[in-house]
């Protein structure tokens, strides 16, 4: 088990910090109410990323080029960041770049008008500007008429067939992952490599109708098959090695669509997307089953209707390849402060939406059927209760030779005392499988039941003098049919933040984690570098910390640094392959300047 003194240590800080904040009970509810706020990490913390960064958060933290201002606007971000420690492939030669990721982004606005460019570097890489988007975009420039060129996504509908390429999941954020907000035609700026499409794009809203039309054509990274006659989608993002670099631009797709909304009145409106894509190369989706073609096209009808305290929603989806998807849902508010939403989703086993992206147990929206129930409670000012439950399968095998299936449940409890912040979080994940065993020295196929318990506690704590606290543990169980072992891991940390001047803040984390394998790992938020995600699975046994600063130059400019390490006593060295660091620690600074003019 965890050392005795780590466990002391958490115990004495817990006690402590409760002690110290208990005279603060007098202070004003409206101070700490924030607090109970929605947080990216609420919404986020179920991922789990062996990157620090993601076009998650670079939509979340702002959204400047969205804006309409009537003074020009102008963003400038640049990032960069190493790993201390050389992974073997730097060692060997197999990565041609530096270890330097590098990110760079203007953004700017003025009045309808706004534009934008990113260049993206990720360590290993060699150009600097290995990856690149922009756009330029006017609003309402002729009677509700508004056009793109350049790069952008599309969302419609529930995202069966346009959506961004991420998009959070379930989490304890129960409503937000369940219900899409679909935006249209959206500029791209993200560092998101795959799903967006290149070309042009028009909107035209004449109420009660509004619609868009958009075409694109662009290379796709792809694996080309030995024949070179298929194709199959690459999707890492990664040209560090020649065999990735082979993969750059080798397919080239050629798209044209539309997404059209029809309002009936304020509270009820149907919309309907649809749109045709054409490969140079014959395109395989898992091995030809899901889809195989050189041609490809989808449609659907969705609505979203108001009656009162009821809230309907629903897309259903049709492709040229005779599947369907479907989803169905409603938000229900029969009371004040209490919120009920289920949502059911039935994906054809040969349904393929390569530019959607469905609410699901996968990120793959295809062959899944599920039923999720939520609902958030505020019995009272001070206590915020958020609960779901979700069950799923899959209609065809995916990892063994029969389908799986399984359910998921979790609870979240926040109580808020003055400036401090309790949270109790329970989440019981179970799949059930058949798999092959060996039973009496014969090979027989039986069903499997995974099942994960997790638990959670965490204080959250500020004082007047500008220090913030934070402390959680989790604890872990896995246990699987025909095994007498549970696999249990454990993870504490302290986090403690200042506000040390006006212009200065920083905060420190260090973590203490153990577990028995991969499968009882368990992830943690990060503060990171804004923009930036950063949520480790955390498995073995070891010590984690991180020292993030933020210093306001200017008015306008903002400096971050985040510098981190890792370190495991269980194993002599981390990571595998190319991948593999020469020792059991890694290192990694980070550093970014934002200007904002």
């Amino acid at each position: 088990m965890m050392n005795k003194n780590i466990v002391l240590f958490f115990f004495l800080f817990f006690c402590s910090t409760n002690c110290i904040f208990a005279q603060f009970d007098s202070l004003q509810e409206n101070e700490t109410d924030t607090l109970f706020n929605n947080s990216i990490e609420t919404l986020l913390e179920q991922n789990e990323t062996d990157e620090n960064d993601s076009p998650v958060l670079e939509l979340l933290a702002d959204s400047l080029y969205e804006n309409e201002n009537e003074q020009p606007s102008l963003q400038i971000r640049s990032r960069f960041q190493s790993e201390v420690q050389q992974r073997k492939g730097f060692q060997n030669g197999d990565y041609r770049g530096t270890r330097l990721k590098s990110y760079q982004r203007i953004a700017g606005a003025y009045n309808n008008f706004s534009t934008g460019v990113l260049f993206d570097k990720d360590a290993g890489e060699q150009r600097w500007n290995d990856f690149s988007t922009g756009f330029f975009s006017v609003k309402n420039i002729v009677d509700s008429i508004s056009f793109l060129v350049g790069d952008y996504v599309a969302e419609s509908g529930e995202g069966l067939v346009l959506w961004r390429g991420f998009d959070a999941g379930k989490s304890a954020s129960v409503l937000s992952p369940a219900h899409r907000n679909a935006r249209g035609i959206v500029p791209h700026l993200s560092s998101d490599e795959v799903y967006f499409f290149r070309g042009g794009a028009a909107t035209f809203h004449f109420s009660p109708v509004s619609f868009s039309l958009f075409v694109s054509q662009r290379k796709r990274d792809a694996t080309i098959d030995t024949l070179s006659q298929s194709a199959s989608f690459y999707t890492a993002g990664y040209f560090r090695t020649e065999n990735e670099r082979t993969k750059r631009n080798a397919l080239q797709e050629k798209t044209f669509g539309g997404i059209a909304a029809y309002s009936f009145s304020e509270n009820i409106a149907m919309h309907s997307s649809f749109y045709r894509s054409y490969f140079d190369y014959n395109v395989q989706i898992g091995s030809g089953n899901v889809f195989s073609g050189k041609q490809f096209s989808i449609g659907s009808l969705s609505f979203d209707a108001r009656f009162a305290s009821i809230k309907l929603f629903g897309e259903a989806a049709h492709t040229s390849t005779k599947t369907n998807g479907k989803i169905l849902g409603g938000e229900f508010f029969p009371v004040r402060n209490f919120t009920f939403i289920t949502v059911w989703r039935n994906y054809d086993e040969q349904f393929f939406s390569p530019h959607g992206l469905g609410f699901g147990e996968r990120t793959e929206t295809s062959n899944e059927r599920g039923i999720y129930f939520g609902f958030s409670l505020r019995p009272a000012r001070t206590i915020k209760l958020a609960l779901f439950y979700d069950q799923f399968s899959f209609q065809h095998p995916t990892t063994t030779i029969f389908p799986p299936k399984g359910n998921e449940a979790l609870c979240r409890v926040e109580v808020q005392k003055s400036m401090l912040l309790y949270t109790l979080q329970l989440q019981r994940k179970q799949t059930v499988a058949r798999e092959q065993i060996i039973s009496e020295n014969n090979l027989i196929a039986s069903d499997i039941t995974n099942t994960k318990y997790q638990a959670r506690i965490i204080v959250d704590s500020k004082t007047i003098g500008g220090f913030s606290f934070r402390e959680r543990i989790d604890v872990v169980a896995v246990k699987k049919d025909f095994s007498t072992v549970t696999e249990r891991g454990v993870l504490f940390y302290g986090d403690i933040g200042k506000k040390i001047s006006d212009y200065i803040s920083g905060t420190v984390r260090f973590v203490f984690f153990q577990t028995d394998s991969y499968e009882s790992r368990v992830a943690e938020f990060e503060k990171d570098l804004t923009g930036a995600l950063s949520i480790p699975s955390l498995y073995g046994k070891g010590v984690r910390w991180y020292i993030f600063l933020q210093a306001e130059i200017t008015q306008r400019a903002t400096l971050q640094i985040k510098y981190s390490g890792t370190y495991r006593d269980d194993v002599k060295i981390i990571g595998s392959g190319i991948n593999e660091f020469p020792s059991n620690k890694i290192n990694a600074i980070g550093m970014q300047m934002e200007w904002h003019l």
